[in-house]
């Protein structure tokens, strides 16, 4: 078991809390953890696979009476995986497989250890053609945990849902992090904005975007980032803390999205680590009322507390997840034109 940061503080240096961090991050690369996208739409009956935009290099996953949801065909995207199905009953899926370092395109990576890990961070990609002349589209995002039972009776038994309001599952709504946009080109300088972020339901919405038909009737290419961050300095800034040194600087936007709303991306996680602790933080129970919710001031003068309470569920996931879906489900709000 890793040792607690807040277990005689004092008695560690900078450099012994660095170690005993990396050390923790070395066991999670020999946990085989995947990230599966699937996407499963509202009327199974608009499934379908069309082989006719092959010259493109894009299928159809699935239509809408005024929208298309394409896929690229060189990727892993679109490839259909029994195991994969098995688990969600559900036939109709589109999956990606994603492992650690697998970003961008989506392809299958051929590594002797796949997994992911904290530190881990990639996108997925899926392209919307509206085929009227605007259509309003809303996302939701559910992500699931499995254990695998290798002692099952039969192989249907060995992938085990896990609760979603227990650990270590519900400490996923925390860890994997999604947003929709990012800056940056390389892991050292990237800045997310955007947060998709868990509501009390577990949910991750993103209500009523737009999408235009272009003259050229070229379809519009949504990306999802997501990333796994290493600790709770990289989504909370720590660095005020004076009980432990914190040089890490978050990954989060500060900037406003407008100067009228002055809300960004970093506030935006701080208010959601705030609203659902019990998400991030191991033991931290989610407060009964908005008067009770922690203060981003007392996380960070007790970052010592908060920061470790954040890696025993890192440490939760890592011991207790083996496989991982995020399914995404998409609903048509409303269109125009023709």
């Amino acid at each position: 078991m890793k040792k607690h940061k807040s277990d005689n503080i004092s008695a560690f240096s900078d450099e012994d809390i660095r170690n005993i961090r990396r050390s923790a991050i070395i066991k999670f690369a020999i946990v085989c953890i995947f990230i599966v996208i699937m996407i499963v739409f509202n009327t199974i009956s608009w499934f379908t696979m069309n082989t006719d935009v092959k010259g493109s290099g894009m299928s159809i996953a699935a239509r809408g009476p005024d929208y298309e949801i394409l896929v690229l065909e060189n990727g892993s995207n679109g490839q259909y995986y029994a195991d994969y199905h098995r688990l969600v009953a559900d036939s109709s899926a589109v999956v990606w497989q994603m492992v650690d370092a697998n970003n961008m395109g989506n392809y299958n990576d051929t590594s002797e250890n796949p997994g992911i890990k904290p530190g881990s961070y990639g996108m997925v990609s899926f392209y919307v053609k509206p085929l009227v002349n605007s259509v309003d589209l809303s996302f939701n995002f559910e992500i699931f945990g499995y254990k695998y039972d290798k002692d099952a009776a039969n192989s249907a038994d060995k992938m085990k849902l896990l609760d979603s309001d227990e650990s270590p599952a519900v400490f996923l709504n925390g860890h994997i992090l999604l947003f929709e946009e990012r800056t940056g080109t390389s892991e050292d300088n990237f800045i997310y904005s955007k947060p998709i972020l868990s509501n009390k339901d577990m949910q991750r919405v993103i209500s009523q975007k737009t999408y235009t038909k272009k003259a050229n009737d070229a379809p519009t290419q949504v990306d999802i980032y997501w990333i796994w961050p290493t600790t709770l300095s990289k989504v909370i800034d720590a660095r005020d803390c004076t009980k432990i040194s914190v040089t890490e600087a978050p990954f989060t936007n500060k900037t406003p999205y407008s100067e009228s709303s002055g809300t960004n991306a970093y506030n935006e996680v701080v208010d959601n680590i705030r609203t659902f602790p019990d998400y991030y933080c191991k033991g931290v129970n989610r407060p009964a009322n908005t008067s009770a919710m922690l203060s981003e001031a007392t996380i960070v003068t007790d970052y010592d507390k908060y920061g470790d309470y954040y890696d025993q569920a890192d440490n939760d996931i890592g011991m207790g997840v083996d496989f991982i879906l995020l399914k995404l489900s998409v609903s048509q709000v409303s269109s125009s034109g023709e």
